[in-house]
């Protein structure tokens, strides 16, 4: 499988690091970013996510996405690909207003984004995937499944605005009776697309815990392979209509519905305690990179996704630094990764562009 719509020209205007600059990204295989810290690497993996899905790579206001220096209200990220239609993508935001997105110079929605082409984000503040609370975990969840299908991305948000109007109306409500039936009609509405949105994630999370251990042994972490393990936590089990009636009492007194797949998680078990308590912040690090791996690979059966690997090397050893090598040399896709090591040299030879911002006189460094 070749790279669909690979991009191969990004810039940025006012954007984090950068006042304005210009990179070039090879159109397959590997991009080096190398640099100090500060110098803007993990801001050009950023602006590529941005491009991809439509949010910001961390959980930050869109504000604070805005160049440093300057003071400019404004910023815009561009993208060329190599082939195909649309030709150009661009996301842009004015302070006070919403982000923008144009493909060939006309608008179209964030939702018409996510997929095309899909993406995969290894990151310390994705690390926490496994280490942070359950919203994260979800989050993992939904963003490979909508990647994935359009029709997941729909259901997702048909769920989300019936389970807004559902809180709204229990609170609304207050100390008077319930319309039993109104409810009924907001319970039907979660339970029809709830219930499918669960299914998804069931199937996923079944699927990665097969293919975990040996993806975790190919990493030279063979001891985790026999030890962790992944499973859903439901609070409605698999009757959510059920769930949702019987916990009416409950939710009127919280204010907001307290089951469905809007507060379900995903345990990460080392044997049979969690894993963030039991493992080493190295061990950590391999399980996420592993469960990236496996992300890439799934997304793979639609389209090849590019890969943002940021800070790659740091914290690992040389045996898991050969063998991160040996997963990303012959990936057919995009790949982008940053690094203030030394990269290992079989790393570097399969390297076919680098960016190196050390002594870069791009406007913003």
């Amino acid at each position: 499988m070749t790279p669909a719509n690979s991009f191969v020209r990004l810039t940025l205007e006012n954007f984090r690091r950068f006042a304005k600059a210009e990179v070039t990204l090879a159109e397959s295989g590997l991009t080096l970013i190398s640099g100090p810290n500060g110098s803007g690497k993990s801001t050009l993996l950023e602006s590529v996510y941005l491009l991809c899905l439509g949010r910001p790579a961390r959980d930050i206001r869109v504000l604070s996405l805005l160049c440093r220096t300057g003071g400019s209200p404004y910023f815009r990220v561009e993208v060329e690909r190599a082939a195909g239609e649309p030709k150009v993508r661009s996301v842009a935001f004015l302070a006070g207003s919403a982000l923008v997105f144009h493909e060939d110079g006309r608008p179209v929605r964030r939702s018409d984004l996510i997929g095309r082409p899909p993406v995969v984000l290894f990151s310390a503040e994705e690390m926490r995937m496994v280490t942070g609370e359950p919203a994260r975990r979800r989050k993992w969840m939904d963003r490979i499944l909508a990647q994935e299908n359009p029709e997941y991305l729909s259901r997702l948000r048909r769920y989300t605005r019936a389970l807004e109007d559902r809180n709204a109306f229990l609170r609304a409500a207050g100390s008077s009776v319930l319309d039993e039936h109104a409810l009924l009609a907001y319970d039907e509405t979660l339970a029809g697309d709830g219930g499918e949105i669960m299914s998804g994630r069931r199937k996923l999370i079944e699927e990665v815990q097969a293919a975990l251990p040996d993806r975790l042994a190919s990493l030279g972490a063979a001891h985790l392979a026999g030890r962790t393990r992944l499973r859903i936590q439901e609070t409605a089990a698999e009757d959510l209509l059920g769930a949702l009636i019987s916990h009416r009492a409950q939710d009127r007194a919280a204010g907001h519905t307290t089951v469905g797949p809007h507060r379900d998680d995903v345990l990460m078990m080392d044997v049979n305690l969690p894993a963030q308590e039991t493992l080493s912040q190295g061990e950590i690090r391999i399980l996420s990179l592993a469960l990236k791996c496996i992300e890439a690979a799934r997304l793979s059966r639609v389209s090849l996704p590019i890969l943002l690997f940021d800070d790659l090397f740091s914290e690992l050893d040389e045996e898991r630094r050969a063998a991160v090598t040996a997963f990303l040399t012959p990936y057919a896709g995009q790949a982008l990764v940053t690094t203030c090591l030394p990269p290992p040299m079989d790393l570097l030879a399969a390297v076919r562009q680098r960016i190196d911002l050390k002594n870069s006189v791009l406007d913003g460094i």
